[in-house]
């Protein structure tokens, strides 16, 4: 009687515990959770044409990084630019965004011209210094064809899509007015600025070119954003009928522009008469009715 009790009192343990803890079928694997997706390497990081893109005056901004998303045609990488934001930002107020492209050499002197003390002091604002490589173009027509010797420049990767993102991640982080975003840029930023107009017209409120160009081709779609552009008549780099046959077209089709050629003056994007109070008046001047 107690063998049989023992037996009976073994089996009835055995089958609690399989009723507890069955055993894994041949083949299952006990759950775990999924591993994280491993992070994205590093962004490469591009080389500016110059780490003081505003000369001595570079110290008045702040230096960061941006990487950029990555897209078809660019891939992901790193840019650096310069960044001043107003002394005080007040609650509930939002502020102009000026993106000043440098030229061919690396040199933003717009903004320096922008930290005037009265300039700053009637118009705070968020001012923003994109920087490039050797070997990328802001913007560039795809034909040009009133000079077929710069088409070469076509072929280069275009750095303005990314300065737009940029100017998508401060207007999320900052109290950027999205009607007063201002583009202003000389010689290779000339160009740029004139492409934000025909690439970005619902981003930019008004557009600065200076020592640039276009295609007067493209001009048809050229014609929401105002346009302030200043030439040296004996510019030898980019000559003088690149923006002016341009701004001819635009204002033919109705698009609200200005032009202007300084006598004497060559492609010499430091030169003071590029920079004056009446311009920078008239840009500040300029907003959109309305952004969605």
């Amino acid at each position: 009687m107690i063998r049989i009790f023992l037996f009976m009192a073994m089996m009835a343990c055995a089958v609690s515990a399989y009723a507890a803890d069955p055993p894994a079928a041949a083949g299952d694997k006990p759950f775990t959770d999924a591993p994280p997706p491993p992070p994205p390497p590093p962004a490469p990081k591009e080389t500016m044409r110059n780490d003081k893109p505003m000369d001595d005056n570079t110290k008045y901004y702040m230096r960061k990084e941006f990487t950029t998303k990555g897209r078809e045609g660019s891939p992901r990488h790193e840019m650096t630019y310069f960044w001043r934001q107003p002394k005080e930002i007040e609650s509930g107020k939002t502020y102009p965004l000026v993106v000043v492209l440098h030229d061919e050499k690396g040199l933003a002197q717009a903004g320096t011209y922008l930290l005037d003390k009265d300039l700053l002091a009637s118009n705070p604002s968020f001012l923003v210094v994109p920087t490039l490589p050797f070997k990328k173009m802001w913007a560039f027509p795809a034909k040009i064809p009133e000079d077929p010797t710069l088409e070469k420049y076509a072929a280069l990767p275009q750095g303005l899509p990314d300065v737009v993102e940029l100017v998508e991640d401060l207007a999320n982080n900052f109290p950027v007015d999205l009607n007063r975003i201002y583009v202003v840029g000389c010689g290779d930023g000339g160009f740029g600025a004139f492409g934000a107009v025909r690439q970005y017209p619902k981003v930019f409120a008004a557009a600065i070119p200076l020592a640039g160009g276009w295609s007067q081709t493209e001009t048809p779609k050229m014609t929401k954003v105002p346009i302030y552009a200043l030439h040296g008549e004996e510019d030898k780099t980019y000559a003088i009928g690149l923006s002016r046959n341009v701004a001819y077209y635009i204002q033919k089709f109705k698009g609200d522009v200005h032009h202007l050629g300084i006598q004497g003056l060559g492609h010499d994007c430091n030169d003071t008469r590029f920079y004056n109070k009446a311009l920078w008046k008239w840009m500040y001047s300029q907003h959109k009715p309305e952004t969605k």
